[in-house]
């Protein structure tokens, strides 16, 4: 693991883990000097998804309904910085429309239309998906 240095343009976005329910982003943004650069070039959060939803009970406030659900029945993604390209998004497909990203862009301080979109198939809320990735047949 790398030591990461926050950059010297103060309009760097924030990187971390999100999930995005009712039209409402639930997460946690840090700065990117909290990351950690695990392959050159990119800078990823420490935060786990599990982890941040069994204990960031705030992040549901207003949701009562999710306090009995899982982390991974909502769909959820994570923001990353690369260094040659800037905000690099990994997230569930459900999640790939254009409200959507400018909500998870603004949440984490990032122009929708500089950054990279990718579905993720590890974030999927989808049960075929699901099934398909752990062979479930």
């Amino acid at each position: 693991m790398n030591d990461v240095r926050e950059p010297s343009n103060p309009g760097i976005h924030k990187i971390g883990v999100f999930w995005v329910y009712t039209g409402a982003v639930l997460g946690v943004a840090h700065p990117l000097g909290l990351g950690e650069e695990y392959v050159a070039g990119l800078v990823d959060s420490p935060l786990e998804h599990v982890e941040i939803w069994d204990s960031a009970f705030h992040l549901r406030h207003g949701f009562r309904e999710l306090n009995q659900v899982e982390y991974q029945c909502v769909p959820r993604g994570r923001v990353l910085h690369a260094r040659n390209l800037g905000a690099l998004v990994y997230l569930d497909r459900s999640l790939m429309d254009k409200q959507t990203k400018r909500l998870i862009a603004a949440f984490f301080g990032f122009s929708g239309r500089a950054a990279v979109w990718r579905a993720d198939p590890h974030y999927t809320t989808s049960q075929p998906e699901l099934d398909s990735l752990f062979d479930e047949h």
